[in-house]
Formats: structure tokens, sequence, C-alpha cells
């Protein structure tokens, strides 16, 4: 029997009875599962089945931490960092560092609470402790993720350059830290994770963000979510695919366009058209007549036929593209868009 609990009964009524549980002096625990056994004594009579509850405590919040032992070495390259008590804030798998305030990647940072950072002389430096994301058990044990596939996958926002989409697990994650994006079978370093726990739904929501996504409007990124190589966070490792939006045609602000010596035939470029999207979605026509659409060459290059002296209206046709939201779509699409050029033919070459 704990000497450190008191019960007290809160109320008792034909059909039901509370009873008030209050335990204290749990040292060396906060931020972690205190597990207790509810019941009959020994040797007594069970008017109760003896039963197992498991409460998180409130991890130590890191503004009461000592500050920090840094120590630079003689070429003044690295410093060391000691976070004295680290592992009193919670289990230290869900403590991270940072190295700087630009830099967006967390590490996760060892038992021994020391860690090194690169630093220049003369500079000034932010050096951060995250505490992560706890599951929080209010009582009864909560489901833990058990080589579990996410339930649903929401994109929440996307640009011609980055996305946030939403990963939903119905459990409760842990060894979040050991969590990562991948691309092309590399920890995608443009990507960031925050974890929301609802311990009492049994559900956890994943926030992927990735930004910097170079040369992918109007295309499907594929990556993977899961577990660090060598390590189990109880997710399998899944595959995503989300399309970025294309470049928007209305961003085109002109063609460069040239007529030959005889002002029959006029050259048009299309600037960076294979930024818009891929190239299979692409088209050109020359006038207003819809049949006249032809395929845009993969080197952004045509021709019009022209008169001297005459209007010239050019169109550029971005056709539907099939977006995906995480997992295969077949009725989500980017709807087509067009966008027109007119060109005053002169009666000279130019």
């Amino acid at each position: 029997m704990s000497n450190q609990c008191k019960i007290k009964l809160e109320s008792r009524n034909i059909n039901k009875t509370i009873v008030k549980l209050g335990c204290v002096n749990i040292t060396n625990n906060a931020g972690r599962n205190w597990t207790f056994i509810f019941g009959s004594k020994h040797g007594y009579n069970q008017f109760i089945v003896n039963h197992t509850f498991t409460v998180t405590l409130e991890p130590l919040p890191l503004k009461n931490l000592p500050s920090f032992d840094v120590t630079l070495n003689e070429e003044l390259t690295s410093a060391s960092i000691f976070v004295r008590d680290c592992d009193q804030v919670t289990e230290t798998k869900y403590l991270s560092f940072q190295c700087g305030m630009n830099n967006n990647q967390y590490t996760p940072l060892p038992k021994n609470c020391a860690f090194t950072c690169p630093v220049k002389s003369e500079s000034v430096y932010n050096i951060s402790i995250i505490r992560l994301p706890i599951p929080r058990h209010n009582g009864t044990e909560s489901k833990a993720c058990n080589n579990n596939h996410a339930s649903a996958i929401r994109v929440l926002k996307r640009t011609t350059a980055m996305f946030m989409c939403n990963i939903s697990y119905d459990c409760l994650i842990i060894n979040s830290d050991m969590l990562a994006v991948f691309k092309d079978d590399t920890i995608a370093e443009q990507c960031t994770l925050k974890l929301t726990y609802f311990p009492v739904m049994e559900h956890t929501n994943v926030i992927v963000t990735c930004i910097n996504i170079a040369n992918n409007a109007g295309r499907d990124w594929k990556f993977v979510f899961g577990s660090k190589i060598g390590h189990k966070s109880n997710v399998v490792n899944e595959t995503f695919v989300v399309t970025l939006e294309p470049f928007p045609l209305n961003n085109i602000t002109s063609l460069n366009m040239k007529t030959d010596e005889s002002i029959t035939l006029a050259s048009m470029i299309v600037p960076h058209c294979d930024q818009i999207a891929e190239m299979k979605y692409l088209s050109f026509r020359c006038g207003f007549d819809n049949n006249n659409q032809q395929p845009l060459p993969d080197n952004c290059t045509f021709t019009c036929p022209v008169r001297p002296g005459s209007l010239l209206f050019v169109g550029i046709i971005r056709h539907p593209i099939q977006r995906q939201n995480g997992r295969p779509s077949v009725n989500d699409t980017f709807t087509m868009e067009s966008r027109g050029f007119y060109f005053n033919i002169g009666t000279t070459n130019v």
C-alpha cells in the first residue's frame, strides 16, 4: 500500500460511489506515467476488482531549469552545452535542442543532457531546448500505436512550393522524436512535424509542413512518413502523394515574339513554361478557334502564321490536373486555366 496516497469517499448512494484519491510527494516522475492499482487490501474480501490506472504527471516547466553550462573550444568553433537536470523535466525522449534561430532542425537531446553546437567568434547565438508533445494518460491506459496505419490524411494548405497536411492515427504515438518525413530514402530536411494528442479519443494528429520544394509546381510530390531507420515509433512507414499548385498563368507577363523576314510566321517563346506544370498539361493555340489547339513543345517554343498589319491572338492553356491529397483521388482536380496575349503585327520585320 502506498503511504503517499489518501482515499476519501466523495459521495455514495445506492447506484454510485465516488472515491477521491490524492497522491503526493511523487518524486522523479515529472512528465512520466505513474501506474498504480486501486482495490482491496490483501486478505480482505474483494467487493471491487483490483484495477490498474495510469496518470501522466505534469512535466517540469523548461523555465525552471537552471542556466545552461556553456564551454567553448580553443578555436571558438564549437560550443559544448550541458543542461543540468534535463531528465527532471520529463523523459529525455521528449526533449530536443536547436542550434540557432534560423535552424529548423530539432535534434534529440542525449540522455546525458550534453550536446554541441557550431559557432563563430563575435557572433550571437540562440540555443533552445524544446519539449515535444507528451501523450497524457488520465487514469485508464490509453491505446498506444502498435504498427498502426494512418486513419486519414488531409491537406490543410498548399502552394507551388510547399504544403501542410494532417496525418491522423486512431492511437497514441510514442517515441515521436523518432518520426521523420523521407524523400527518396533520405530524411527531408525541409519538412517539420508537430504532434497533437487527444488521449480521451485515443487519437494523434501529425501536422507535416514541407517548404522550399523546388521545380515541382503542378506535380506530384511523393514522400514517406514513419520511423527513422533503426527506430520504432509504432506506426507503419507509409507513402503519401500531394500535388502542388501549378504555377498561375496570370504570372506570365508576356511572351517573347519574333516574326520571320517575310512577316508570315511569328515565333513565340513562353518563358520558363516547364515551371508551370508537367508539359503534358500545356497547350497553345493561334487565334480563337479551339480546334487549333496543340501541345506546347518541351522547349517552350512554337510558331503562328501571321500577316503584316494584323492583330494576332495567342492562347496558352493549362489543362485540368488530377490533384492528389495524400492518397489516390480520382474526383479532385486543379481546374483548367487559360491566358490570352495580343500582338500587333507590324508591316516591317521585328
